[in-house]
């Protein structure tokens, strides 16, 4: 880093063990006069490392950067912009992280990450498109359909057997906070539609009880939706 000013990010995220865990990030435009031409004004960013979490309040979550940044020898005098997700904890005025991490970076401005809040606009904007939160409703549906029962998984393993489909694909949950999640979730179902629309039906003709009028009732939305076009 030497002088120069850096930006400080940090966002919280839990690993497949469901440890909690905090990421930092910093980035800056290092010193023209120290760059080659080429490099000069490009914006360098590194991703610094996870903090194990156990208590997740304001103070503690602040000295926990504070700690980090000592422990790596960076500057916190030279951090002039804090950037987190909307989250009160983070961006609350009186008790949020940045107002603590304040004290120890008094040039620092809070901003609200521009990707949390265009994944707010996009979650407000989908759930008044009809066609939009019809789908990602169904999404959910599926997932769920599949996931609280043994006996429907069990049909849905064996379709992907039949049609030789990669046993080791598992249908995934989006959630609203996590934007990355909603690719991911309708990417699985792609993968795994023929499989599904087999699944559904098997589970519809083999009974009469609430789980085969589930699976009726969604397969007629998955057709109607045709997730296999989108």
């Amino acid at each position: 880093l030497n002088k120069n000013k850096y930006a400080l990010m940090a966002d919280e995220c839990r690993d497949v063990s469901g440890t909690q865990q905090l990421s930092i990030v910093i980035r800056f435009v290092p010193d023209p006069n120290r760059c080659t031409i080429d490099n000069a004004y490009i914006v360098k960013e590194y991703f610094l490392g996870f903090i194990p979490l156990a208590q997740f309040d304001a103070e503690t979550l602040s000295n926990k950067i504070v700690e980090f940044l000592n422990y790596w020898k960076i500057p916190l005098e030279s951090c002039i912009c804090l950037c987190f997700d909307g989250a009160s904890v983070m961006s609350g005025c009186v008790a949020g992280v940045h107002v603590y991490l304040k004290k120890y970076m008094p040039n620092s401005v809070y901003v609200h990450c521009a990707a949390h809040r265009l994944n707010l606009v996009i979650s407000d904007t989908c759930k008044v498109v009809c066609y939009i939160s019809d789908y990602f409703s169904i999404v959910s549906q599926i997932y769920t359909f599949f996931t609280e029962s043994g006996v429907t998984n069990i049909y849905f393993k064996q379709a992907q057997i039949d049609l030789d489909l990669v046993q080791s694909s598992t249908l995934k949950l989006w959630t609203i906070t996590r934007w990355d999640s909603r690719w991911i979730a309708i990417d699985s179902i792609v993968n795994n539609f023929p499989a599904i629309v087999r699944a559904l039906r098997d589970l519809s003709e083999d009974g009469s009880g609430t789980r085969s009028t589930n699976a009726l009732g969604i397969l007629v939305h998955v057709k109607k939706i045709r997730f296999d076009e989108n």
